[in-house]
């Protein structure tokens, strides 16, 4: 067991970065001749043109499809731009979402299928403008923030725009935007460690093959214990894409994405004994060994289509494919149906949650955007369709009182 008093742990961090190519605030050193003879045998004057980063951004393409300021949309609308998430160093979605009001992030480390709410509400979580339904929207939580260029959350009903799913048309939305390829030499690389056994090594890199053609990959491991005993945790994230410039007003980006979660499934302490303190608050509730881990596999393809018919006329067509396994391995207890025995307050029986589930799905968007001068102002005009395929497979396997023998009880 590990001592109660740590619960909350002094986090230390050891960081190493290798860069590959420019910095993630560009900076240019410039000469500036001078005219003055009597100077000739001095250095010149040397200019640093710098490019300032920032937290707030002013406009957002999710909550209406189109490029509209924040300022002019009748609804709540907060983004968390790369920026921020960078200087925060949050390496997942629930840590990100610490930032949005009103939402409650979801902690994977308690539960790969447990979901973000806003305003209270189980919430859809959307990539690239695309639906992932399932079951569980915390299944859809990309494994890494790698790669991302920004977070918006959108508050309130969102039906007109995103239709149904888990929770969208009540709490709200969680768009996760990707980066694209740049077209230059650019990459970083570096090695995140810490207490519990963390080692988290991460990284991206944009490379240009042609001047119409640039590729990028961005990837992340992270292997940890946990403050909770017999919690260990793994993760693995590889997002590649590849842009083609097909002309002027044309291009075509192909990204595929591949997340991977793993650990033991974590059900709580029983409330009674920990609001009293009469358990260890790092007990594991669970079979005491040999659960398997649960797992979230994810695999999805996209490939996005942007074409200018003119400066003011914009279509953008994209389809996806996805596929998502997660076989959960689970024991819990059930103090009102399996209560404890007199003579042993601490130890309750087990019971036993075995389910797989496999979600496939299609996905295609295509939206037509149009700015016109009409009537003493400014109009934009949206008009698209979409359709959705889902597919899912899956079953579930509880055992109560039959196998309490064979599960034992756990000792808290």
């Amino acid at each position: 067991m590990k001592n109660p008093t740590s619960s909350v742990p002094l986090r230390l961090t050891a960081t190493a970065l290798a860069a590959f190519g420019i910095a993630a605030v560009p900076a240019h050193a410039q000469y500036a001749p001078s005219n003055d003879a009597s100077a000739s045998n001095w250095t010149p004057d040397i200019v640093v043109v710098g490019q300032r980063e920032q937290y707030a951004e002013p406009g957002s393409a999710a909550a209406t499809k189109t490029d509209t300021p924040r300022i002019q949309v009748p609804q709540s609308v907060q983004v968390l731009t790369g920026a921020l998430l960078r200087d925060q160093d949050r390496r997942q979605l629930g840590e990100a979402l610490a930032n949005v009001s009103g939402v409650v992030g979801n902690r994977p480390e308690e539960g790969l299928t447990v979901g973000p709410l806003v305003r209270g509400f189980l919430a859809e979580i959307y990539q690239d403008g695309l639906p992932m339904f399932g079951a569980f929207s915390a299944v859809n939580d990309p494994a890494s923030l790698v790669g991302i260029r920004r977070i918006e959350v959108l508050k309130g009903p969102t039906a007109t725009l995103y239709g149904g799913g888990v929770g969208s048309p009540l709490g709200g939305l969680i768009h996760v935007e990707s980066e694209r390829p740049g077209t230059e030499l650019q990459g970083y690389a570096a090695i995140r460690a810490g207490s519990f056994a963390t080692f988290n090594p991460y990284g991206e890199l944009d490379v240009p093959i042609t001047t119409r053609i640039s590729a990028r990959v961005a990837a992340e491991y992270q292997g940890n214990d946990h403050w909770i005993d017999r919690i260990k945790g793994e993760r693995i994230f590889v997002q590649p894409s590849i842009a083609f410039r097909l002309g002027a007003r044309t291009d075509l980006m192909v990204q595929g994405q591949y997340g991977r979660r793993e650990q033991l499934e974590y059900s709580g302490l029983p409330a009674a004994h920990a609001l009293a303190g009469t358990v260890d608050p790092n007990a594991f509730p669970g079979a005491p060994n040999d659960q398997p881990r649960s797992t979230v596999t994810n695999r999805m393809v996209t490939g996005t289509l942007r074409h200018g018919f003119a400066d003011d006329v914009r279509l953008t067509v994209t389809g996806r494919y996805y596929d998502s396994r997660v076989p959960q391995f689970g024991t819990f207890l059930y103090p009102d149906l399996y209560p404890a025995a007199p003579a042993t307050p601490t130890r309750y029986p087990l019971l036993a949650l075995n389910m797989l589930s496999h979600f496939e799905e299609a996905t295609f968007d295509a939206n037509l955007v149009a700015k016109t001068e009409m009537f003493g102002g400014t109009h934009t005009f949206l008009a698209g369709a979409s359709y959705d395929h889902t597919d899912l497979f899956g079953y579930g396997l509880c055992r109560g009182a039959s196998g309490l023998d064979r599960l034992g009880r756990s000792g808290l």
